[in-house]
């Protein structure tokens, strides 16, 4: 009994020896293996984010038994009081720096959208930053990812922001508004069609985001968005970007099933090819949906058949001065902008007989008074003849 008793008590003296050792001797061995993880995760990083990931989180599972398991060792409080380094890093360095950005490399190196995501967020120019951005939140919401998409969207939209030159700010944020509309976020899309500047922009971009309404079946909605975007576009300066949005709208009228006010838009079309496009597509829609056109329809196209069949004016077009560098271009609605010796100077023009032109200039033009010259047109050339007899020649550019 007395051996067995001995025999007892050495086993539970070399069992407190050696397996009781102090919290510190403990932590210091957790730190060692949490350090050579980080170091060989810094390795690895050579070849493979997605191993190094795995390496440093587990080093720092290691580093949280320290500060769970043994908090009163010397090592807990210089972890917690970030005093001490893992390898080359601090644990503050490790979990909000390193991690999250070998989270993300880890996701480009197995996915190419997410690699394309990663390459596009080093892009410097904002224009094309933007841009990259947009057209990745796209292909998140094709993927059904709606929040990754509208977290691009929500960053394409800051770097849109920063974009120097106005028209490039409104294009790229017409396409981000485009984009968010996509993705069903509707009210963000209406929020960033606000904040655009140009007319033209600002008429695409309603257009669009009525488009994704009227494939969401919202027609209130959609007839709503494309009354706003009409509205703008009658305010576009120039002629052809006027003709090239109504056609869009009349386009998108069509597709939601208002033919009436597809065709009303398509009447008020200047530009010839622009009013055939819309028409065409308001064809396809009335085929599509296997609609007849009703009589209101056939009189609203009578009226477009009977204004396209006049006979444009000839002088209508630019001109360039035969021998010299001046140059003026006629519009339709009765305006002339005259461009001499680097200056331009805009006006209107009125016929005020069958071969006689009267034209009334602006800005330093004022000073001339109304001009009435004898006009002849043959072919491409213009002559005009003033009433001091000075004769001027131009040729047709367009």
């Amino acid at each position: 009994m007395k051996k067995l008793s001995y025999y007892i008590i050495t086993c539970l003296s070399l069992i407190l020896i050696f397996g009781c050792s102090s919290p510190n001797e403990k932590a210091n061995k957790l730190y060692v293996e949490a350090s050579q993880l980080v170091k060989k995760a810094q390795e690895v990083e050579k070849r493979s984010y997605s191993d190094a990931l795995k390496l440093y989180k587990k080093a720092l599972g290691k580093i949280e038994r320290i500060q769970s398991k043994y908090p009163s060792s010397e090592l807990a409080v210089k972890l917690v009081q970030d005093r001490i380094k893992v390898g080359s890093y601090t644990i503050k360095e490790i979990k909000e720096t390193i991690v999250p950005h070998i989270e993300i490399k880890a996701k480009a190196e197995e996915n190419p959208l997410a690699c394309a995501l990663f390459v596009a967020k080093t892009i410097k120019d904002a224009d094309d930053k933007s841009w990259a951005l947009a057209d990745i939140a796209a292909q998140y919401a094709k993927a059904g990812q709606m929040n990754k998409a509208s977290e691009i969207l929500s960053q394409a939209l800051q770097v849109a922001k920063t974009i120097v030159f106005a028209s490039n700010k409104s294009s790229a944020l017409a396409d981000i508004a485009a984009q968010y509309a996509k993705a069903g976020q509707y009210g963000q899309a209406l929020q960033v069609a606000k904040t655009i500047k140009d007319a033209d922009d600002k008429s695409m971009a309603l257009t669009d985001i009525a488009a994704q309404y009227a494939k969401a079946g919202q027609m209130n909605k959609t007839s709503e968005i494309l009354s706003q975007a009409l509205q703008v576009a009658k305010t576009i300066k120039d002629a052809d970007d006027k003709s090239s949005a109504l056609a869009d709208i009349a386009a998108q009228y069509a597709k939601a099933g208002q033919y009436g006010e597809a065709l009303q838009v398509a009447k008020t079309i200047k530009h010839a090819y622009y009013k055939s496009r819309a028409l065409i597509d308001i064809a396809g829609e009335y085929a599509k949906a296997r609609q007849r056109v009703d009589d209101k329809a056939k009189k609203i196209l009578h009226e477009i058949v009977l204004t396209s069949s006049k006979p444009e004016n000839p002088i209508v077009g630019k001109w360039r001065e035969i021998g010299g560098t001046e140059t003026i271009e006629f519009f339709k609605d009765g305006t002339v902008i005259v461009f001499s010796k680097g200056m331009t100077m805009g006006g209107s023009y009125k016929f005020v007989a069958k071969d006689r032109i009267k034209l009334e200039l602006g800005g330093l033009g004022i000073l001339a008074g109304p001009i009435v010259a004898k006009v002849s047109i043959n072919g491409d050339e213009l002559t005009f003849i003033t009433s001091d007899g000075d004769v001027s020649k131009y040729k047709r550019l367009k």
